[in-house]
């Protein structure tokens, strides 16, 4: 109860003032700071699948919305969800908040913030911004630059110098929301997104992003144990986060840098501590994982991607075409990315034959396996031929895709039974 009483305090909206932060009736472990609204991004469409995380995780969740949710976070419990959270792209917690109508207001709202207290002048700085749709307020740019020199200003009077900042993450960094007049000024805990888990560096056309893939895994409902095979497989980024999922791997145990270390409040070994806790946790794989490609270049990265992964013993990586693509054990889960032609370029009549020739794959499974297609060809979709169990709207970056799923044991699609895609 006095955590949430503080966080409330914390997150009181005071016209024209900037709130001040939590006091001495917060816990010492959890620094000077305490628990404050926290906006945690996603893939659009994938909000439940994190708020499920989230959920699995013990944390409350406060709202959801489009493309974020919406929790209370110490600093702490940031780094920790940065840590274990594998929809997720980026982790902010509300610093402050505040009535602007001018530039000037802006600035002297920004500068009334107490940044002595958590940045570090010789750590670097990047500040980004979003700006509501209104036509005559200036562009985010120009925002990002205004709250950068009433950060660095304030720095500059209270420390005698100020913090360098650019355009990479490579340090502290702020994200500042201004829209409708109220101006919500974010620690972005995360820096670079943490769709960079550090093991792709192999990459094909076209590939997904390493949040969207552990988000449709996650969505399909598939549990770790099932076995599963993903065709068409490119640079292995499904079946590595599927593996890291059935061994319960945290994502972010690879990844070195991230902008919370670079703030007051750090506290090295407590982290240290989180990753010990991570690495503990982590068990064997026992699902089957199938990773397949006909392209011998792409399932030759996927290998090299698997072993960055430390997970190149769990799968199992094949150069076979479609057709020829092992399906392990009774009831396998199979799950696949097709190409839809908006970055290759692929010739649709090409597009046509697949799609119907992974309608024709998922029929071989039996009847207890489980489809899940993700693609951004509602048209071509309708050609696997199987008669639609769930489906959900999601984006690949900017495309309007839909998630897919098959009980491959029922009966082929027909007009008359087929739901729209």
């Amino acid at each position: 109860m006095a955590r949430n009483n503080a966080a409330r305090r914390r997150t009181r909206l005071i016209s024209g003032t900037i709130r001040k932060p939590a006091g001495a009736g917060q816990a010492a472990a959890d620094g000077p700071f305490g628990a404050a609204e926290t906006a945690i991004t996603c893939p659009r469409g994938l909000e439940d699948a994190l708020a499920s995380e989230l959920a699995a995780l013990g944390v409350p969740v406060l709202s959801v919305g489009d493309t974020v949710v919406t929790t209370l976070a110490t600093l702490h419990e940031c780094a920790r969800w940065n840590l274990r959270l594998r929809v997720a792209h980026r982790v902010l917690w509300l610093w402050g908040e505040f009535w602007a109508s001018s530039p000037e207001d802006l600035y002297r709202g920004v500068q009334a913030l107490r940044w002595e207290d958590l940045l570090r002048p010789d750590r670097p700085l990047m500040v980004r911004a979003a700006v509501g749709s209104g036509r005559n307020g200036p562009p985010a740019g120009w925002v990002a630059l205004k709250c950068k020199d009433a950060i660095a200003d304030r720095m500059r009077s209270r420390l005698g110098r100020r913090p360098d900042s650019g355009p990479q993450p490579d340090g502290a960094c702020v994200f500042v929301r201004w829209a409708d007049r109220l101006c919500r000024i974010y620690l972005d805990t995360t820096g670079e997104p943490l769709c960079f888990r550090g093991y792709r560096r192999d990459l094909v056309v076209a590939p997904l992003r390493e949040t969207l893939a552990a988000g449709l895994l996650i969505a399909s409902g598939w549990d770790g144990r099932a076995p599963l095979v993903n065709p068409m497989c490119g640079s292995g980024t499904l079946a590595i986060e599927a593996a890291w999922i059935a061994a319960r791997r945290a994502p972010g145990l690879l990844r070195r840098k991230f902008a919370f270390r670079h703030l007051r409040t750090h506290d090295e070994e407590r982290w240290r501590a989180e990753l010990d806790a991570a690495r503990r946790a982590v068990q064997p794989v026992r699902a089957v994982i199938v990773a397949a490609d006909r392209d011998p270049a792409a399932v030759e990265a996927a290998r090299r991607n698997a072993r960055r992964a430390d997970v190149a013993e769990d799968l199992r990586i094949v150069v076979a075409d479609l057709d020829r693509t092992p399906l392990p054990g009774p009831a396998p889960w199979i799950v696949v990315n097709p190409e839809y032609g908006r970055r290759t370029g692929a010739d649709e009549a090409a597009l046509l034959a697949e799609y119907r020739r992974i309608g024709e794959f998922f029929r071989r499974a039996g009847p207890s396996g489980r489809g899940v297609v993700i693609t951004g060809h509602l048209r071509l979709a309708r050609r696997i031929g199987l008669r639609l169990d769930r489906r959900r709207t999601v984006y690949n970056g900017p495309i309007e895709c839909r998630l897919l799923e098959f009980a491959l044991g029922g009966p082929p699609s027909s007009p008359a039974t087929e739901r729209p895609i």
